[in-house]
């Protein structure tokens, strides 16, 4: 509905969509948006990186992957994710 204030309440039901969806191009695509919509670029970056692995666009993936790893803070779950995503996609 494109509205900051359901973003939380969208982001927590995309979180548990994602312990059975995780390779759902479109759950991921939705997370980028909702955490846009809270302006988290690293979240942003990292669910990005996520719905282009799922796609299987590696070059995109390990785009979007060191970008989430630049902006998150070192050692948190999204930023953990982002450098296996990066490695699994062909990166450094």
């Amino acid at each position: 509905q494109n509205d900051g204030r359901l973003a939380d309440e969208a982001l927590r039901n995309l979180q548990v969509a994602s312990k059975t969806q995780a390779q759902s191009a479109f759950l991921w695509r939705l997370m980028a948006q909702a955490w846009s919509m809270k302006g988290n670029a690293g979240m942003v970056a990292y669910a990005t990186a996520e719905e282009a692995f799922a796609r299987g666009d590696k070059p995109m993936a390990r785009f979007q992957a060191e970008r989430a790893e630049k902006l998150l803070p070192a050692g948190s779950p999204g930023w953990l994710r982002a450098q296996d995503i990066r490695g699994q996609a062909g990166g450094k």
